[in-house]
């Protein structure tokens, strides 16, 4: 159940995190803020490395840094496709595509020779209905639901990337959370750092500096639960329950912002919370 809920926790971090990057991800190069929000999370995993960490010893755990910096690697192809997906289509529908890397994550475990639950195949497709419901909007008539296409193709493919960062971090659960954050976040600040100066596009305008600094520190949380959540498995859940980030949104939306979000999406919350309560008896 502890990795149930700290995939939720993650959930509804990079869901914040969309929030706060909506209005930089249509004014900046998608490569500067990922680069500069990783920069930010890593110089706060090394601070908590450098009190509760150690250095990987033996080959089972330098193999697990090698697998959290593949995973890190992977996670620049997928956050850059992100916050194209983020500049080019509308939160309410490009962020619940993200849920699809849930059915990702259960295709890799698959592929890895990993047992799935028969919880597991009941949970994902209310998960994936439900997350495909929130995506849905009246449009501007009030008219029947319609989902936009801007953006899509770029999310679906961040989708496939998260499910491969969720596989590789689980893989490298020979090393604690703070070892498998602080590889990922090193792999992703050498790739990403030496693609931007050569495109001339690590610089942010002033006034995004702080919200890419805010992202940043969400950034340090939501990487140590996610590294502990795949520590504790089973990764097929973990997949589904991290890929709520649409959900989410939505809730956030409804919170913080005073949107109203259609009867459809209200039925795909109420989904995903079934498929939650769920996979939570299998975690």
């Amino acid at each position: 159940m502890l990795s149930v809920f700290l995939g939720l926790a993650t959930a509804f971090n990079y869901a914040l995190q969309d929030l706060f990057l909506m209005p930089v991800a249509k004014a900046t190069s998608a490569i500067a803020g990922v680069l500069w929000i990783r920069v930010v999370a890593l110089a706060g995993i090394v601070v908590i490395f450098l009190a509760v960490g150690s250095v990987p010893s033996g080959g089972d755990q330098w193999r697990a840094a090698g697998l959290a910096a593949v995973g890190g690697t992977l996670e620049v192809a997928a956050f850059t496709a992100w916050l194209v997906a983020l500049n080019r289509g509308k939160l309410s529908v490009v962020s619940p595509l993200g849920s699809l890397s849930s059915a990702f994550t259960v295709v890799f475990v698959l592929l890895i020779g990993q047992p799935v639950a028969r919880a597991v195949w009941i949970g994902l497709p209310l998960a994936l209905v439900g997350s495909a419901l929130t995506s849905l909007e009246p449009d501007a008539e009030g008219g029947r639901p319609r989902s936009a296409a801007a953006g899509t193709g770029y999310a679906v493919a961040a989708a496939a990337a998260f499910g491969l960062v969720t596989i590789c971090f689980g893989e490298a659960s020979a090393l604690p959370p703070v070892g498998v954050s602080l590889f990922a976040g090193l792999a992703t600040v050498a790739v990403l750092l030496p693609l931007a100066l050569l495109r001339g596009t690590w610089r942010v305008a002033p006034p995004f500096r702080l919200r890419l600094g805010v992202c940043g520190l969400l950034d340090t949380a939501a990487l140590l639960t996610f590294a502990t959540a795949t520590s504790l498995g089973p990764l097929s859940v973990v997949g589904i329950v991290v890929a709520q980030t649409g959900t989410m949104a939505v809730i956030l939306g409804m919170v913080l912002l005073h949107e109203r979000p259609a009867r459809t999406q209200l039925l795909g919350i109420a989904l995903t919370l079934v498929a939650v309560t769920i996979l939570g008896a299998v975690a």
